[in-house]
């Protein structure tokens, strides 16, 4: 494919970032890779395609993300959309079973988390053993972890069992 036009204000963004800055150059070769084109819109890299948002790229505190406006509406003809990409998307049952930091720096968390070890444990020792890689994929929601938490039906039950179906047979059939 040819050399596609990038978008300057995507290029000064990477940058400035303090972190996360080679997993958001992957992330935008993988969507340059495809016939999307680069934007700059809410302060974060987007790629459209006939000026449609879908997808743009997030730096959040622990994680970087490939958000997809809707999911499965692009025809993935180069085979790039889906990749096995290794980042932590925020606590979930999954967290269970990798650990990514050395056993000695879990120490550190458990001595700042209040009431640890009186209320609340967590088998980092166990976790390390395990050591599975993980996959986590949901739904676009709206006031996560909030009482009125509630996901976009189509994202859940359209868009979202065509991703994982990608995904199963692409990494695991």
């Amino acid at each position: 494919m040819n050399e596609k036009v990038t978008n300057a204000k995507v290029d000064t963004f990477i940058n400035n970032l303090e972190q996360w800055q080679d997993e958001f150059k992957f992330l935008r070769k993988l969507s340059l890779d495809t016939e999307l084109e680069e934007e700059f819109k809410w302060k974060h890299p987007c790629y459209t395609l006939n000026d449609k948002n879908v997808v743009i790229i997030q730096d959040f505190k622990h994680y970087c993300a490939l958000l997809f406006e809707k999911g499965a509406i692009m025809e993935d003809k180069y085979d790039t959309l889906v990749q096995l990409v290794h980042y932590f998307n925020g606590i979930s049952d999954s967290s269970y079973v990798q650990l990514n930091n050395h056993l000695d720096e879990m120490t550190i968390f458990s001595k700042n988390a209040p009431s640890f070890n009186r209320t609340y444990t967590i088998p980092f020792d166990k976790i390390a053993e395990i050591s599975a890689p993980v996959i986590l994929c949901g739904p676009i929601g709206k006031d996560a972890h909030k009482v009125g938490e509630r996901v976009y039906k189509k994202s859940a039950f359209e868009e979202l069992p065509i991703i994982l179906e990608t995904i199963i047979k692409k990494h695991f059939v």
